[in-house]
C-alpha cells in the first residue's frame, strides 16, 4: 500500500493506495485511494480526532451508451480514531467489522508520523 498525504498541514487529507493488480510488470497504484482520512478539531484547533473512510467507486445508475461517463466515488466511515486528551502518544481507536486491525494500526503509525515530520523540518 502506498500512504500518501495531501499536504503538509494537519487539516489535510492521508490517503491508501492499493497495488492496481491490473498493471501487469508495472507495478502501479490505484489512481483512486482505498482509504481516506481525516482530523477532526475542537474551537481552539486543537486535534481531538481522526475518521478513517473506505473509498469506493459508485457504480453507473444510467444505461446512457457514452464511454465517457464520470466515474463517482462515495466514502463510507469506517474508523474513529480518538486521541487521548492528556497524552497525546495514547490513541482509542473503533474498527468497523470487515476492516482488517492491522491496516489500522499501521495506517495510524504513519498518519502520526506523517503529522509530526513537518513540524520537525520547521524548526
Amino acid at each position: 500500500a502506498l500512504v500518501k498525504k495531501e499536504g503538509r498541514r494537519m487539516d489535510h487529507d492521508v490517503t491508501v493506495h492499493f497495488v492496481d493488480e491490473n498493471a501487469g510488470q508495472n507495478a502501479a497504484f490505484h489512481k483512486a485511494p482505498a482509504f481516506r482520512s481525516r482530523h477532526g478539531f475542537d474551537g481552539s484547533d486543537s486535534h481531538t480526532h481522526t475518521v478513517v473512510s473506505r473509498v469506493e467507486r459508485v457504480p453507473p445508475t444510467s444505461f446512457s451508451t457514452s464511454k465517457e461517463q464520470p466515474v463517482e466515488y462515495r466514502e463510507m466511515p469506517c474508523c474513529l480514531i480518538i486521541r487521548d486528551p492528556f497524552n497525546c502518544d495514547v490513541f482509542n481507536v473503533t474498527i468497523a467489522p470487515g476492516i482488517d486491525p492491522l491496516l489500522v494500526i499501521c495506517y495510524l503509525t504513519v498518519h502520526a508520523k506523517m503529522d509530526v515530520e513537518p513540524k520537525l523540518a520547521d524548526m
